[in-house]
């Protein structure tokens, strides 16, 4: 009798374990392994300079991703375990590494757009010599919302950015705006599901920005042949 106790308490401690990790807290994780990408012909020696959480209606809360308005309009927020900075950051360097660019830290504060270019030239060229192609970033928008109705939930997923690329040597910026955005109806919007939302959208952004972006390719594919 006492065995079968103990048995019945284990198998009620295993459940509530598994139970437990099959409801943990998930976060925006990014896959730079998905896909093929073709490799330039010869490495560039690459940085990122700070990328800018530059939304709107966000600030100062950096880790804010999801937004839950319910069936009465009052608003709850879900937070990811980074800030949105850090998880651009993160991928745009795994993305740019899977090009065939050797990324390297650069320990400058001033981000990368139109204006500081030139600034971030000059600095570059005194400090990093050997950096040969620098880039930048702001995010726009990256946001989940979901409204609650009668039926479900109604979910709008946005993302926006601006991405930079700058021609140490020459002097040249490449830049444009990049988005991803789209809505749905789910029964439940629960963390899980916003969370895989929010996923396809970063890698939605990362492959318009990177992968596909042929105007970067011609400008990586010059600065190797030098």
């Amino acid at each position: 009798m006492k065995l079968q106790l103990k048995q019945f308490i284990i198998l009620i401690s295993l459940t509530i374990i598994f139970v437990g990790c099959s409801t943990a807290r998930t976060n925006i994780s990014y896959d730079a392994g998905q896909g093929q990408v073709a490799m330039i012909p010869k490495p560039v020696v690459g940085t990122l300079l700070p990328v800018v959480d530059a939304r709107q209606g966000t600030r100062p809360y950096p880790k804010q991703v999801i937004r839950h308005t319910d069936y009465s309009g009052n608003v709850s927020s879900g937070i990811n375990d980074k800030d949105v900075e850090d998880v651009f950051r993160d991928s745009l360097e795994a993305e740019l590494g899977r090009l065939g660019i050797k990324m390297v830290r650069a320990q400058l504060k001033t981000p990368l757009d139109k204006e500081s270019a030139a600034e971030v030239r000059k600095e570059m060229m005194d400090r990093y010599p050997t950096v040969q192609v620098a880039f930048g970033a702001k995010v726009l928008e990256f946001m989940a919302d979901s409204k609650k109705t009668l039926i479900g939930n109604d979910v709008h997923v946005s993302g926006w950015i601006q991405f930079y690329v700058l021609d140490v040597k020459t002097g040249d910026v490449l830049w444009s705006d990049y988005k991803t955005e789209w809505d749905d109806k789910v029964a439940s919007a629960d963390r899980n599901k916003m969370i895989e939302q929010l996923d396809n959208a970063l890698t939605s952004l990362m492959q318009k920005s990177v992968r596909d972006n042929l105007s970067l390719r011609d400008l990586l594919v010059k600065i190797s042949s030098r």
